[in-house]
């Protein structure tokens, strides 16, 4: 395969590759350093993956046509090598139209693999945070018998079953957590983003 020269910059640490939800002009090569792939999620940014030295970004929304799906910032100073938006249109153009068909096809569905995955990370983290919400239920009964003297055991029964119906939820919530996680660990050699 020809070698084909292209424009090399150097990306200071901390500054964005690419930028969610603009138009691509694009896509990159990374020659050397890291970079943090980011998806805004509710007003959230969740890291949702890693690149290093050799993996290509930004091509998605070349080859689709649309706007960004999230932004990479560079972890420590990162060079890259950017490839126009028409030498890649061009390059496709002289693709079978079926072999293009299918290119716009697995774009597609990436994207939406992209954004199942961000939504399930932000989700994980609000997992992480529910762990801390836990309530001991022993140590609640004995408040409420002491705070609600005289209170029908009852009504406290029902404070108490809301206890427990938290500690479950929270508990099926881990249990949900858990089999991503083993999704996410098989899959990981067919992922292009590098979970840390």
């Amino acid at each position: 395969m020809n070698e084909m020269p292209f424009r090399r910059t150097l990306i200071k640490s901390g500054n964005q590759i690419v930028t969610e939800d603009t138009w691509a002009y694009y896509a990159y090569m990374i020659l050397s350093g890291k970079g943090k792939v980011v998806k805004n999620i509710g007003g959230d940014q969740e890291v949702i993956g890693r690149l290093k030295e050799g993996d290509i970004l930004g091509e998605m929304s070349i080859i689709g046509g649309a706007k960004r799906t999230a932004s990479v910032i560079a972890d420590g100073d990162v060079e890259v090598a950017l490839i126009p938006k028409d030498t890649i249109v061009s390059m496709m153009n002289t693709l079978p139209e079926a072999t293009r068909i299918k290119l716009e096809g697995l774009t597609s569905d990436l994207i939406q693999v992209t954004s199942t995955c961000a939504l399930l990370a932000h989700h994980l983290h609000d997992i992480e945070k529910m762990k801390a919400k836990c309530v001991d239920v022993g140590s609640l009964n004995r408040t409420l018998t002491e705070e609600m003297k005289g209170v029908p055991d009852i009504y406290k029964q029902i404070f108490i079953t809301l206890a427990n119906r938290l500690n479950l939820g929270i508990s099926t919530l881990e249990g949900l957590s858990t089999q991503i996680k083993n999704a996410a660990n098989t899959t990981e050699s067919v992922c292009l983003f590098h979970q840390p």
